[in-house]
Formats: structure tokens, C-alpha cells, sequence
């Protein structure tokens, strides 16, 4: 993982809020432009998940409803405020479509199933910029336990975690 510092943060905050959009934006643009230019491919797929609770009928169940974007950009723009523009349209576009099913997707798609990967995309990116805090019940105590394995669905997954005023980039990728 790699940790961006407090004055990274608060520049790329000033940058995202200078082109209108959202952190999680901007570095979703940034992380198309590194696949782009390590890949040599300029149309840049990737998901991301989104909690899908946009119903005030669901707000009081328990129980898992995340749902999956498809992110598309292309990356062959001119000037970075097009590129930002273009990226910022893709993520309101995803979003407000974000209640199709990822599944219903790929069938209107029709795109061919195949176990070794994702039928839409290879590459999942998160962003968490919940508040934590820690759990606390009298007379219990908690240790985090680390996982012993790391595996991802995905040929790359990262995750973003937005928390005292610093970025941590987690990347988990498939060997």
C-alpha cells in the first residue's frame, strides 16, 4: 500500500474541486491514465461498487445490496480539463444508471461468459471515505487479525481509503 501525504491530499482535493468533480473522480481519471500508458490502450475499463440504496424503502433492511459500475474512458484527449470533463460525465452517467443490475448489463451487452475473468472488466477500484471508529463493548477487547492470504477476483484491485486527511492505495493484483 502506498500512503499519500496530507498536502498530496489537499492539493488533489483543490484540483477535484477546481474541475467540479469528486476525489474519487480524479483519481479514477489518474488511475485510467497510468493503465493507459502501461497498457498502450486507450479505452480504459474498469468497476467500481456501489452501496445501491437509493431507495428509502431499503434504508432500513440489513443485508448486502452493493451493486457493480462499468467505468469506460477514453483517454485521448488533448487537454487534462477534457479528459477530467469526459471522466466526470462517465462517473454521473454510471451513477445515474447505477439500479440496472450489473448482470442484466452484461446480458444486454452479450458479451461471451468465461470463467478465468469478469465478462466486463479485469480491473475493480474503491474508494472508502466513511468515517471509522472503533468498535467498543464493555469488557470486550478487539485486535484486527491481518489476512494470511490475499486473493482478488480481479487482475487488479484497488482501493482508495480516504482517512485523516492522507490517501492509502491499496493494490491487491493477480500474480
Amino acid at each position: 500500500s502506498e500512503v499519500l501525504s496530507q498536502a498530496l491530499t489537499s492539493s488533489l482535493k483543490a484540483l477535484a474541486q477546481q474541475h467540479g468533480m469528486t476525489l474519487f473522480m480524479l483519481l479514477h481519471g489518474a488511475l485510467g491514465l497510468v493503465l493507459a500508458r502501461h497498457s498502450n490502450h486507450h479505452d480504459i475499463v474498469l468497476g467500481t461498487p456501489v452501496a445501491n440504496r437509493t431507495h428509502a424503502e431499503l434504508a432500513p433492511l440489513i443485508g448486502f445490496f452493493v451493486n457493480t459500475l462499468v467505468l469506460r474512458v477514453d483517454t485521448r484527449h488533448a487537454h487534462l480539463s477534457d479528459y477530467l470533463a469526459h471522466v466526470k460525465e462517465v462517473n454521473l452517467a454510471a451513477q445515474s444508471n447505477q439500479d440496472m443490475p450489473f448482470e442484466q448489463l452484461v446480458e444486454i451487452c452479450d458479451v461471451p461468459r468465461n470463467t478465468a475473468h469478469n465478462p466486463l472488466f479485469q480491473i475493480m477500484f474503491s474508494m472508502d471515505t466513511n468515517e471509522h471508529s472503533e468498535l467498543a463493548l464493555d469488557g470486550v477487547s478487539f485486535t484486527p487479525i491481518e489476512a494470511q492470504v490475499v486473493s482478488t477476483k480481479f487482475d487488479i484491485e484497488i482501493n482508495a481509503v480516504e482517512e485523516n486527511a492522507e490517501i492509502t492505495v491499496n493494490w491487491v493484483y493477480d500474480t
